[in-house]
């Protein structure tokens, strides 16, 4: 509730190189530490298998009102291609929810949302085979260097959690808040509602992306 006094006490861990604080914190730390001339002693290493981020978007799914819009989540790319990569994406717990409490919920803040890492392979058999989406993927035009740094505050990210609104506060605010991290500039302002596609436009806007494909799901393949 405090920013300024929460950047106070963390420049003194960071002076300090306090192990939990660096372990807990590992991107705050190599802000603060480079911001301010303090030597970087990172105890949390980052994958240099990672070789691209790739930003996915997988079409509306009508069986679930809150993908009527579609998804978004973020591939880090292994080297060993997309099926032995992980993705980052913001979802809401909304199990055990009867219809009515449901919209009840989502419209008024009432669910929990997290930022979760979790296998690719797992995600598109979902999306592609089971749910029957087509899915487009834009590759970011990031350094190697904003790719260690997304991997840092994903970790951060993993720890808490946020109250989620299908209309302002839902995949695509979230998944945008997370990127604009990394860019040179932010993709979008807060709007309501807020779609995954004002996202990829946001970032096509800002000349964010480089390579375009998709793949198509296996209903229309067959």
């Amino acid at each position: 509730n405090d920013p300024k006094n929460e950047y106070i006490e963390s420049l003194k861990l960071v002076k300090s190189q306090n192990k939990e604080f660096k372990t807990k914190f590992p991107y705050r730390y190599k802000l603060i530490a480079k911001q301010n001339n303090i030597s970087y002693q990172p105890v949390i290493k980052t994958n240099d298998d990672i070789s691209k981020a790739i930003i996915a978007f997988p079409n509306r799914y009508m069986a679930n009102p809150a993908s009527m819009f579609g998804h978004l989540f973020v591939i880090l790319k292994s080297k060993n291609g997309l099926m032995d990569s992980n993705i980052v994406h913001f979802l809401a717990n909304t199990a055990n929810s009867n219809p009515n409490a449901y919209i009840y919920n989502g419209i008024t803040g009432k669910f929990k949302g997290w930022y979760l890492l979790e296998p690719y392979y797992s995600k598109v058999k979902e999306y592609n085979y089971v749910e029957d989406r087509e899915i487009n993927y834009y590759e970011l035009d990031l350094t190697k260097d904003a790719m260690k740094n997304m991997q840092l505050h994903t970790i951060e990210l993993k720890q808490t959690h946020f109250d989620y609104y299908f209309l302002d506060e839902n995949c695509a605010y979230f998944t945008a808040k997370f990127l604009n991290n990394f860019l040179a500039k932010n993709i979008m302002k807060r709007t309501r509602p807020i779609y995954p596609s004002q996202v990829i436009n946001g970032l096509i806007k800002n000349e964010e992306l480089k390579n375009e494909f998709y793949r198509v799901p296996i209903v229309k393949l067959f």
